[in-house]
């Protein structure tokens, strides 16, 4: 497991040790292999960073630039979570594979401002106090099988586009839009917005495969060449 907060002046990774203000802290030997961290004002970058066989945990005080965070085991426990206390996470390749996790937590938005997201993982899930990407042209790009807790708490669109099919076990937003696409079936256990809005729409769009509609609250549009309307069951 590699665990960095930033703030506590991370200088130096090799294979089996880091130092940390001048202290070495023993890890798992043969982990990391490329580990960059870049510390600038109130944000922290890090353009390359995998490991095998171990999840990655960085959470920031300041926004996060994910430009390559990579796990590259086997197992469910090879996750990826990055959190910001304060600030956005600026989405750039993220990949949990085959069967980890992506979990964000971001205290602002979640981005991809030049327009080059990838999140690749079993489930995604995520937290934002704002938007979740930036625009219809600027959308999270995902590769998951599920979005298995989605939301934004705060004032921000959500924006995803999947590239097979997609699971939405919950998605909400609490005071704006959602704007779902994929490139299989999109089944929607659980999607809804809670804004007193017209614009807090909700909008499914596949390219390939069918809508299955569970709960879906507030103004819906669904595009599809086929539409099954059955309730998803309960559990």
């Amino acid at each position: 497991k590699l665990k960095v907060t930033e703030g506590r002046g991370v200088r130096e990774v090799n294979s089996n040790k880091i130092k940390s203000n001048g202290k070495e802290r023993l890890r798992r030997a043969s982990i990391v292999f490329c580990l960059m961290i870049r510390r600038q004002p109130r944000s922290t970058l890090f353009p390359c960073t995998t490991l095998f066989h171990s999840l990655i945990d960085v959470t920031a005080g300041g926004k996060i630039t994910a430009v390559s965070v990579i796990t590259t085991g086997a197992t469910d426990t090879d996750d990826i979570l990055l959190t910001t206390t304060s600030g956005d996470i600026e989405v750039g390749t993220i990949t949990a594979t085959s069967a980890g996790d992506v979990n964000l937590t971001s205290a602002g938005a979640i981005t991809d401002t030049d327009n080059n997201s990838m999140i690749t993982a079993d489930q995604l899930s995520f937290t934002a106090a704002g938007a979740v990407g930036v625009d219809n042209t600027h959308k999270i790009n995902t590769t998951v099988a599920e979005i298995l807790s989605g939301a934004s708490t705060a004032a921000g669109d959500i924006y995803i586009n999947e590239t097979n099919d997609i699971l939405l076990t919950s998605l909400t937003n609490s005071n704006g839009l959602i704007d779902v696409t994929a490139g299989g079936k999109i089944t929607a256990v659980s999607v809804i917005t809670t804004g007193a809005t017209d614009t807090d729409d909700i909008l499914l769009t596949t390219t390939s495969g069918d809508i299955e509609v569970g709960t879906d609250r507030k103004s819906t549009r669904l595009n599809s060449s086929h539409i099954p309307l059955s309730r998803m069951p309960s559990s």
